[in-house]
């Protein structure tokens, strides 16, 4: 029995020291590549058929996103610097293409970083009202924003 101890903890020791001789690795090009792909833009299609909203999305949220406050309130998370939900996979672009084969047209005018929610179109198909969340500038007096676009 002492034996088998014994022979335990050796095995286990060697282990750990196998561990730590590993150095830092990085995949290879292929799968580096793979994982920095940019993100499928989700789509949105207009009820008549003849147009398509594009709208590239934000690959992880940034730690600025990550760290603003929570409030927690009957179910729903809320951040109280914006009166917004506080945990949204944003769009940062959209853009317009026609079915029928047209290219694509970037919707301008937009502020630059762009935090897209809530996209919906109107119920005739010729207007899309969406939110922007604008971050704290000086100029707005420190204060983030949430405003409705159409």
């Amino acid at each position: 029995m002492k034996k088998l101890f014994f022979l335990g903890v050796v095995f286990l020791s060697h282990l750990s020291v196998q561990a730590q001789d590993l150095t830092y690795q990085t995949p290879s090009k292929a799968i580096a590549d793979l994982v920095d792909a940019p993100i499928t833009p989700r789509v949105s299609i207009a009820s008549d058929g003849k147009w398509m909203l594009l709208m590239d999305v934000q690959d992880l949220p940034t730690i600025a996103d990550l760290s603003q406050p929570e409030l927690r309130i009957a179910g729903l998370r809320l951040n109280p610097r914006t009166n917004g939900p506080s945990r949204v996979s944003y769009s940062t672009a959209l853009k317009l293409k026609r079915l029928s084969g047209g290219a694509e047209i970037a919707v301008k005018g937009i502020p630059n970083p762009a935090k897209i929610s809530e996209v919906s179109w109107s119920p005739d198909d010729s207007k899309i009202a969406f939110a922007i969340t604008t971050e704290a500038t000086a100029a707005a007096g420190g204060k983030f924003s949430c405003g409705y676009w159409m």
